[in-house]
C-alpha cells in the first residue's frame, strides 16, 4: 500500500512540474451584454474564455470584468438561459483593457448549452464527446419539480426504477441499493457511504442553476458509480443585485379509476414552500435556500413530510483565489412500506403491515472548495467535505426488522488544469475517499478509495478535438479483498462546419460494491438479506458515435443529435433467491451488452411555437442466460410541445415506455400480483402565467401531471402516482 501512495505521489508530482506556470505580460477584459430584441441589459448572463478558468457573471446592468488575463488571441463564450449562444473572438492586449458589447438573440427552445461536467473544465455541449443533457432552473419550476427524481424522467434515454437511475439501460432493480450513475453536487460526490444510493431529497431545487447529465461511463474522471453515467447539479451564482424568492404550491391527487382502489373519501393533498436569497456584495456571495413540503400521498400510509436548508457562500481574495463553503440539512419522515397488498387493492400496503412505523432519515453535507487561477494556462482546484447520511425506524431495537444504519463518507479532491501549448489541455488530479459506517444491519464498516486520474485534451487543426486518458483507483473494505480499477478513455470530435460536428468516444466504467451489497443483514417486508464481502466490482466498457446539427430552414430553426452506442458489462451484481427459503443475496451473476440508437430534434417553427422529440430504442440481453436484461425498457420516447403567448405559455409532455420484458420471478413467493406491469403512457399539461407581460414580479403555473390518469407500475408492486392537479406561485423581490 505504501509503494502503491509513493507510485501516485511521483505521477502527480510530474505532472504538476511539467506544467508549472510562467509569468507573461496580462490584460482585462469588460464588456456588457444586452438582448438584441430588446436591447436590454441581460443579468445573469455567464462569459467564459474558451478552454481557460477565466469567467464571470453580468451583473444587473449586464456588465461584466474579467481581469489578469495572459495578452494574446482568445474565444470568448457568452451564455443565458433563453438566448442563442455566441462565440466572439477578441485579441487581449498587454498592461490594456478591451470592451466588447455582445447581443444575444432570444431562442424559445434551447440548443446550446455550456457544459463542465464531461472534462471538468467548461465547453460548449457541441464539444463534448460523450452523449450530453441538460436541464435548466426554469424547467424544474415550471413542472414544478420537488425532490430530484421527479426530473429524471423526462431527460431522453434516462428512466427511474424505483430508486435506481438507469441511463441507457445500465440499471436495473437492486431494492435501492447501489447506483451504476454517480451523482455530484457542484463536482461534490452525494452517494450515501452505507448503500451507495442517491437521496434525492437532499437537493437544493430551489439553487439549482441546471442540471448535466453525462451518458456512458465515465470512470475515466470520476471513479467508482460512474459505470452508466454522471450527473451533476449544479447550483446557481449570485448577482450583485439581491434576490429573495419564495415559492409557493398546493395540488391534490384525483380519484383512482376503479372503485376498489379508493381508501378515502378525501381528496389528497401535495403542498409546501420555498424561499431562497441570493447576493454578491463586493468580494462576497451568498445563496441560501429553505424548503418544507408535505406530501399526503395517492396511496395509504404513504405520506411524507421533509424539509431542507441550503446554502452556499464564496469569498474572492482578489489574487485570483476563490473559496467557497457550501452546506445542507435536511430530514425526512415518511411510511415505512414498499409493495401492495395486491393489484385489487393496489393503493393498499400489505394486510399485516404496522402503520404505526415510521422511517426518519437525515441528510448532512458540507463541503469547501478553492480555486486558484495562476495564469489563463494553469488552474488548481481542492475540494474537501463530509456527506452524512442517519436513517433508522420507529421499531424498537430488540424487533427483527428494526432498521438503522449512520455512515460518513469523507471526500478529498486536488485537481490541475494546464495549457502546455495552445493545442494541448492537462487534467491531472488525485482523490481520496472514505466511507465509515456504524449500522445495526450491516455492522461496523469501512470503505476506502484512493484514486488518480490524467486527461490529455490535443487539437491539431483547429476541427479536431482528441481526448485520451485514465485514472487508477485503489479500493479497499472491511473483511474484503483490496483490488486496482484501470479505467481508460479516448474520444475525438470533428467539426465539418459552423453547425454539424461527428463525435467519437470509449471508455471504461466500474462500480465498487457497497458497504450494503458487502454485508447487508436485514429482514424487510418478508424478504431476508444475507451477506456476501466476496463481491467484485461491476465493469463496463461503452463505445459511442454521434453527432449534432443546427440548421436554420428560414422558417424553424431546428437542433437535432443522433448516436449509436454499445455497452459491455461485466459481473453486474444482482439480488438473487437461495432457494428453498428465497433469501436474498448479492452476487456477480450477470454479464451483458446493450446496444442502441438515440435519436433527438428540437426547433421552434415561425414564433407559433416549439417542439422536441426524443426517441431510444435498445437491445438489453443478458448474456449469462440468453435472455432480455431484466428491469430494462427497450423503447423510451420523450415529446414536448410549447406554445408561447404574450403572457401565457401552454406546454404539453407525452412521455412513452416499453413494457419491461423480464422481472425476478422469485418475487412472486411474496408480492401479490407481482407480474402486474404494462407499457407507460404520460401525458402532463400546464399552463404558464408570465407575470413580467403586465409588470408583476410573480408567475402562476397550472400543472396537471399525468393526465389521463393512466395506471401503471414503477417497480414490481407498487403503483405509481395518480393524476396530480397543482398551483404553483413564484415571486421574485
Amino acid at each position: 500500500m505504501n509503494q502503491l501512495k509513493y507510485i501516485f505521489f511521483i505521477i502527480y508530482l510530474f505532472s504538476i512540474i511539467h506544467c508549472a506556470p510562467l509569468k507573461a505580460e496580462k490584460g482585462h477584459i469588460q464588456g456588457r451584454v444586452f438582448s438584441l430584441e430588446t436591447n436590454k441589459p441581460l443579468p445573469g448572463a455567464s462569459v467564459r474564455i474558451e478552454r481557460t478558468a477565466f469567467g464571470a457573471i453580468a451583473n444587473k446592468n449586464g456588465l461584466f470584468k474579467i481581469h489578469s488575463v495572459k495578452s494574446g488571441n482568445y474565444t470568448l463564450i457568452v451564455s443565458l438561459v433563453g438566448y442563442k449562444q455566441k462565440k466572439i473572438d477578441i485579441t487581449i492586449p498587454a498592461n490594456d483593457t478591451v470592451f466588447i458589447e455582445c447581443f444575444l438573440e432570444v431562442q424559445a427552445i434551447q440548443t446550446e448549452d455550456i457544459i463542465v461536467s464531461a472534462s471538468k473544465r467548461v465547453q460548449l455541449v457541441q464539444e463534448v464527446q460523450v452523449s450530453v443533457s441538460t436541464i435548466s432552473s426554469s424547467e424544474l419550476m415550471d413542472r414544478n419539480i420537488t425532490k430530484l427524481d421527479e426530473v429524471l424522467g423526462y431527460i431522453p434515454g434516462v428512466s427511474m426504477n424505483g430508486d435506481h437511475i438507469s441511463i441507457r439501460g445500465s440499471s436495473g432493480f437492486a431494492f435501492g441499493i447501489g447506483s451504476r450513475v454517480i451523482l455530484l453536487l457542484d463536482g461534490f460526490p452525494l452517494l450515501s457511504g452505507d448503500i451507495g444510493d442517491i437521496k434525492f431529497d437532499a437537493m437544493p431545487i430551489f439553487d439549482i442553476n441546471r442540471i448535466e447529465i453525462i451518458k456512458g461511463a465515465g470512470s475515466s474522471l470520476y471513479g467508482t458509480n460512474a459505470l452508466g453515467g454522471v450527473i451533476n447539479v449544479i447550483t446557481k451564482e449570485p448577482l450583485e443585485q439581491g434576490i429573495f424568492k419564495i415559492r409557493t404550491f398546493a395540488g391534490i391527487y384525483t380519484k383512482p379509476t376503479y372503485e376498489q382502489w379508493e381508501y378515502s373519501k378525501n381528496l389528497h393533498k401535495n403542498w409546501g414552500f420555498e424561499a431562497g436569497y441570493s447576493k454578491k456584495i463586493n468580494r462576497f456571495s451568498l445563496n441560501a435556500s429553505a424548503s418544507y413540503i408535505e406530501d399526503e400521498s395517492y396511496l395509504l400510509y404513504n405520506d411524507s413530510r421533509r424539509y431542507n436548508i441550503f446554502s452556499k457562500m464564496k469569498y474572492d481574495f482578489g489574487n485570483l483565489l476563490t473559496i467557497g463553503i457550501s452546506g445542507s440539512i435536511s430530514s425526512n419522515d415518511k411510511a415505512d412500506w414498499v409493495y401492495w397488498h395486491s393489484l385489487d387493492s393496489a393503493t393498499r400496503p400489505p394486510s399485516t403491515t404496522d402503520q404505526s412505523i415510521r422511517i426518519n432519515s437525515d441528510k448532512y453535507m458540507l463541503f469547501a472548495d478553492a480555486v486558484k487561477i495562476f495564469d489563463n494556462n494553469n488552474f488548481m482546484t481542492i475540494k474537501s467535505g463530509i456527506y452524512a447520511t442517519y436513517f433508522k425506524n420507529t421499531y424498537p431495537q430488540s424487533h427483527t426488522d428494526y432498521r438503522q444504519s449512520d455512515a460518513n463518507a469523507f471526500n478529498n479532491e486536488l485537481q490541475y488544469n494546464s495549457k502546455l501549448f495552445r493545442e494541448v489541455l492537462l487534467t491531472s488530479g488525485i482523490n481520496y475517499t472514505y466511507h465509515d459506517v456504524k449500522s445495526h444491519i450491516y455492522g461496523n464498516c469501512y470503505q476506502y478509495l484512493l484514486s488518480l486520474f490524467e486527461q490529455m485534451e490535443y487539437q491539431p487543426i483547429s476541427s479536431v478535438t482528441t481526448t485520451a486518458g485514465f485514472r487508477i483507483d485503489y479500493e479497499q473494505s472491511s473483511s474484503a479483498k483490496s483490488h486496482l480499477e484501470f479505467s481508460p478513455k479516448i474520444g475525438a470530435t470533428y467539426q465539418l462546419d459552423s453547425n454539424h460536428i461527428l463525435r467519437f468516444s470509449a471508455g471504461r466504467g466500474f462500480r465498487s460494491a457497497s458497504i450494503a451489497e458487502r454485508f447487508a443483514t436485514v429482514n424487510f417486508q418478508g424478504f431476508k438479506v444475507i451477506e456476501n464481502p466476496n463481491l467484485k466490482s461491476e465493469v463496463s466498457w461503452t463505445f459511442e458515435i454521434g453527432g449534432n446539427s443546427n440548421v436554420n430552414l428560414g422558417f424553424m430553426n431546428l437542433s437535432s443529435d443522433a448516436s449509436i452506442y454499445y455497452t459491455r458489462l461485466f459481473d453486474l451484481i444482482e439480488p438473487t433467491f437461495i432457494a428453498p427459503s428465497y433469501d436474498i443475496i448479492f452476487n456477480n451473476i450477470t454479464n451483458a451488452r446493450i446496444y442502441g440508437i438515440e435519436l433527438s430534434t428540437k426547433g421552434f417553427v415561425s414564433g407559433m411555437f416549439g417542439f422536441e422529440t426524443a426517441l431510444t430504442l435498445m437491445e438489453p440481453k443478458d448474456l449469462s442466460k440468453d435472455e432480455t436484461l431484466k428491469y430494462r425498457h427497450q423503447i423510451l420516447w420523450y415529446n414536448k410541445i410549447l406554445v408561447p403567448l404574450d403572457w401565457l405559455e401552454i406546454q404539453f409532455e407525452y412521455r412513452y415506455m416499453s413494457k419491461v420484458e423480464r422481472i425476478d420471478e422469485e418475487l412472486k413467493f411474496q408480492v401479490k400480483d407481482y407480474d402486474a406491469r404494462v407499457p407507460i403512457h404520460i401525458l402532463d399539461a400546464r399552463f404558464l402565467l408570465r407575470g413580467k407581460a403586465f409588470n408583476l414580479p410573480f408567475n402562476i403555473a397550472i400543472n396537471t401531471k399525468n393526465m389521463l390518469n393512466y395506471h401503471y407500475t414503477y417497480m414490481v408492486g407498487n403503483l405509481a402516482p395518480t393524476r396530480y392537479i397543482g398551483l404553483q406561485i413564484e415571486t421574485m423581490l
